[in-house]
């Protein structure tokens, strides 16, 4: 490694992100027809607790919203869409 290098990871701390307080075990319902999409999204949700539940259709996915809500109604709903 050189000097440079060296000098300048001595000058800076790495930047490590805080965890954001989450209820463990919180619902996600994560719908999207990428697989390799929802099986990095499931993984990146399940590292800090969340309960995953991954589906690749939306109407099936939306006949799972309410026993989601009804079995945990602590938990805010959320809905993201993009085309």
């Amino acid at each position: 490694m050189s000097a440079m290098v060296e000098a300048l990871r001595s000058r800076y701390t790495p930047y490590t992100p805080t965890p954001l307080p989450i209820s463990t075990h919180a619902p996600v319902l994560l719908v999207d027809d990428d697989e390799s999409m929802r099986e990095a999204v499931t993984l990146l949700l399940e590292e800090p607790g969340y309960a995953v539940t991954a589906m690749t259709n939306v109407v099936a996915a939306l006949g799972m919203m309410p026993p989601i809500h009804r079995d945990r109604p602590d938990h805010p709903a959320i809905m993201a869409l993009a085309h």
